[in-house]
């Protein structure tokens, strides 16, 4: 996208809310979507609906950036794949990281765009209503197990100041991974916390994520054993990462977004193999890039 996700115009503030399943507004940002196998026997995929509530033709983009490795904008809406929306319509893109990007066994976030300073045809005040949907198409005979996903970029947190996630489990019934996003242009380090129902830290260490990308990780890889309760999480910006001055540049800001995803069996073959997103709530809000004059 021609945009730095970082530098979003201030009208998507203004037509944003809290994040949901499924929002109106010119640009969106997905934490995770993937095309590849989960536990056994669980096989994950993505399916990504748009629909054009306008009275005209809209044009959408859609960006990939892949987990655990540096990521770059694209440079222009060429090099995007894209799909044109008729007036009051709506398309389907089917296993979107597959369909779309041709990458097999592969998660990273997505990046969806219908605003006029990327595509010029488009009205100037576009917007279109997407939704996302992972699932596990696995091999349990009463079918595919899912879930939608919020939408993040009112829930960036460029601050030093935490972000929270409740609603974890990692006990004999659920395991659970956790996710950090950053759609900045710098690599950049993010502290995290996990407490029991009592308070009590179980898992406080830092992770590095590369620029425009994602990490995923399990609490067993992160030496966090079965616990009996609800567990929580906290995150926040690693003060040498926090910009000074946003506002004098926008797209060149530092921030993340981070999230819990309990999955539905401890153990491979076990329970659903369903899985959810719980985003990370930040305290500093909205995130800077909405407040800059």
């Amino acid at each position: 996208m021609r945009r730095k996700i970082t530098g979003i115009a201030t009208a998507a503030f203004l037509l944003a809310g809290a994040a949901a399943a499924q929002e109106g507004n010119s640009t969106f940002l997905f934490p995770v979507v993937m095309h590849g196998p989960g536990v056994y026997p669980s096989f994950w995929q993505s399916d990504v609906f748009v629909h054009n509530p306008m009275n005209v033709p809209v044009t959408v983009g859609f960006a990939f950036f892949p987990a655990d490795q540096a990521n770059q904008e694209t440079g222009a809406p060429a090099d995007e794949p894209t799909r044109i929306i008729p007036a009051h319509g709506s398309v389907l893109v089917t296993d979107i990281v597959y369909t779309m990007f041709n990458y097999d066994n592969k998660k990273g976030a997505l990046f969806v765009d219908a605003g006029q300073d990327t595509f010029a045809t488009n009205p100037t005040d576009s917007w279109v209503i997407v939704s996302v949907r992972n699932y596990n198409t696995g091999s349990d005979p009463r079918g595919t197990f899912g879930h939608a996903l919020p939408e993040m970029l009112m829930l960036l947190n460029g601050s030093a100041s935490p972000s929270y996630a409740t609603g974890a489990r990692h006990d004999t019934r659920f395991r659970c991974n956790m996710g950090i996003g950053n759609p900045s242009p710098a690599e950049i380090t993010v502290h995290y916390r996990i407490r029991m129902a009592d308070g009590t830290v179980v898992g406080d260490s830092t992770k590095n994520v590369q620029p425009f990308s994602i990490g995923q990780w399990t609490f067993a890889s992160l030496s966090i054993g079965a616990q009996t309760g609800p567990l929580s999480a906290e995150f926040w910006l690693d003060p040498y990462n926090v910009t000074p001055n946003p506002c004098a540049n926008p797209t060149m800001t530092n921030n993340f977004f981070a999230y819990l995803s309990p999955v539905d069996g401890a153990r491979s073959g076990e329970g659903t193999g369903d899985g959810e997103i719980i985003p990370a709530v930040p305290t500093v809000y909205p995130p800077v890039m909405f407040t800059c004059p």
